[in-house]
């Protein structure tokens, strides 16, 4: 014979306890993924604005060296041995949920200093100026990514 009395007010209880519980876990998954798409993905933007800034050095477009210049909200590409934050040629980024930590002491200037800057030479696509971009959430300081330059022009 057949229980004909229906679902306990227990089962019931233990239903939505044993979904609330697999929720939470599952929005706590999204959010970390998030977060780790915001870094890699910025991160991979930076690597191809660097990537293209030593392409048109080694390419001598405009006859110039290219470079890119770090700052904590933004990053630009430009034209020339040094940064002109007049150029009206300058392609900037905005960076959005995250920042670049100390940007002014990123890369060594070739001596005993340290810049924003990375400038690729023209024709060979190398530089004096290596350095470790790191990036970190802003919501979350704990949450960094890195992207190296260095003098051979390599990009990690």
């Amino acid at each position: 014979m057949k229980n004909k009395q229906g679902i306990s007010i227990i089962e019931i209880i233990i239903t939505i306890f044993i979904v609330s519980a697999l929720t939470g876990m599952g929005v706590a998954v999204y959010i970390n993924w998030q977060k780790q798409s915001k870094l890699v993905n910025t991160a991979d933007e930076i690597k191809s604005v660097l990537i293209r800034a030593q392409q048109l050095a080694t390419a001598a477009a405009k006859s110039s060296d290219w470079g890119v210049r770090f700052e904590e909200g933004n990053y630009t590409l430009f034209a020339g041995t040094f940064y002109n934050q007049n150029d009206p040629e300058n392609i900037s980024w905005q960076l959005s949920g995250v920042e670049i930590i100390e940007p002014e002491s990123i890369f060594s200037d070739g001596g005993d200093g340290y810049i924003p800057d990375v400038v690729f030479r023209k024709y060979q696509g190398t530089t004096d100026n290596v350095g470790l971009i790191r990036i970190r959430l802003a919501s979350d300081p704990t949450w960094i990514r890195n992207v190296e330059v260095f003098s051979s022009g390599q990009i990690r």
